[in-house]
């Protein structure tokens, strides 16, 4: 998992190059305006260097600006840190085997550039042998200007072999493990704090797992898998019962409004005299025109529940009769729409549909429901098991992985310092300070502290 991850690291350097955003070979020369800011062992750093990784920073999501270039400056420091200490461990040292995987490996990354480039720039349908050769030369060019090239890559490839290796060393020196107790202890710590937040709300549920795309670990009870056939109606018997519809809620709205009694102190508008009140809507003019659209498909309906009850299966029905393009998708026939009575993300006659008095039991099929986007027949497909989700091996190998992280990041933290003591660094304090607000003493990033209020 790491190690796909670092892939798409070197792979989004290169997307970065194509999207035109520069990244430096090697570090210029000095001038005014780049200025060498830290010497490293005697490798002189620029500014430069410092104003592209608080762009990467930012770009990533680690900082929310760009011009944090505290984090930047202290970025570079400790990846300098790392590599003297990697050095130092012989762990850039790999056999000819593991050269040959890494070389390999490089190779298909380069080939992956290349052909992104030559994909993003042909404009012929059916280029020719000559004009993919030239593709591809302009691609060797406009990385080269970037300064990325198949050595490129290849460093950066037994960068991330040798990071791999100061991990295990790390391990095995430092104690850096996680236990199965510990896996379990962080999803059960995971599974409680889901459980506050949505026991008893599935609309927090739902708006955070499906508008929010949070991973819930607890499921509130009472969801049930539901499948559909939605008929079609024409569309002005539909209009005919929106609009009765529509101007009876008003009614109902203003007539609540009209009894809430007005604030103190505050005057109750005048009615206008030239405004003609609207001609009521009755509900049984409602329920007239919602019935005269269940009867506009009445005999569609008495043959799907003809065919049900000779024994044919509901979901064998969905593609002759179906409108609905979700129940064409493989896994909402295989698991259905989960539905709880108190859903907020479906049209709420379809959740009426969904609970109705006919759907008492898996297998069972609802009344005709009348909803915004046609007639509703809703089969129960299963019940949905709420509480805590099981930890799935994937689940756990995520989370082994945090922990992992967490623990190397507090090592990390606890060894860098005693690392740089072990290096000779110079920074240039007054240009830091000029070029990005960073104090820097004795080569280290000093947060300043808020001025005290006066009493």
């Amino acid at each position: 998992m790491k190690n796909a991850k670092r892939l798409l690291t070197w792979l989004m350097v290169l997307v970065m190059a194509l999207t035109g955003v520069a990244c430096a070979e090697t570090a210029p020369a000095e001038t005014a305006d780049d200025p060498v800011v830290l010497v490293f062992n005697g490798e002189e750093i620029h500014w430069s260097e410092i104003q592209e990784t608080a762009a990467y920073l930012a770009s990533s999501g680690y900082v929310e600006s760009d011009t944090d270039y505290a984090m930047a400056y202290t970025t570079v420091l400790n990846q300098r840190v790392l590599q003297y200490k990697m050095k130092q461990l012989g762990l850039y040292e790999f056999t000819e085997e593991e050269e040959a995987a890494l070389a390999a490996d490089a190779a298909q990354q380069w080939e992956q550039a290349i052909q992104m480039y030559v994909d993003q720039n042909n404009t012929s349908e059916n280029p020719t042998e000559d004009e993919l050769a030239t593709l591809r030369e302009n691609a060797v060019a406009y990385f080269a200007a970037y300064g990325i090239d198949l050595e490129y890559l290849t460093n950066n490839i037994r960068n991330a072999a040798a990071y791999d290796k100061l991990e295990a060393y790390m391990g095995e020196q430092y104690g850096v493990s996680v236990t199965d107790e510990e896996v379990q202890a962080l999803y059960q710590s995971y599974v409680d704090e889901d459980r506050s937040y949505f026991e008893t709300s599935v609309p927090m549920y739902e708006y955070y797992t499906r508008y929010m795309g949070y991973e819930a670990l607890y499921r509130p009870e009472g969801f049930r898998g539901v499948l559909q056939i939605l008929l079609d109606v024409d569309e002005e018997i539909m209009k005919d019962y929106q609009d009765k519809l529509a101007a009876y809620e008003a009614q109902q709205a203003a007539a609540n409004a009209t009894a809430q009694p007005a604030a103190e102190g505050t005057a109750q508008p005048a009615a206008d005299a030239t405004e003609q009140p609207a001609e009521p809507v009755t509900l049984e003019e409602v329920e007239a025109a919602r019935a005269a659209v269940i009867a506009s498909r009445q005999t569609t309906l008495d043959e799907i529940f003809s065919r049900l009850d000779a024994g044919e299966k509901f979901i064998d029905l969905i593609p002759e009769y179906n409108i609905d393009p979700g129940m064409s998708n493989p896994a909402n026939l295989a698991s259905g729409y989960e539905v709880a009575a108190d859903s907020i993300l479906y049209d709420a006659p379809f959740v009426q549909a969904s609970f109705d008095e006919k759907m008492t039991e898996v297998g069972a099929v609802s009344n005709p429901t009348v909803g915004s986007y046609g007639i509703y027949l809703v089969y129960y497909l299963r019940d949905v098991p709420g509480g805590p989700v099981e930890m799935s091996d994937e689940m756990a190998a995520t989370l082994r992985g945090n922990l992992e992280e967490s623990k190397l990041s507090q090592a990390y933290s606890e060894l860098v310092p005693q690392w740089l003591s072990e290096c000779e660094i110079s920074a240039d304090a007054e240009a830091l300070q000029r070029l990005g607000e960073i104090t820097v003493v004795d080569g280290q990033v000093v947060m300043e502290e808020a001025p005290a209020q006066a009493e």
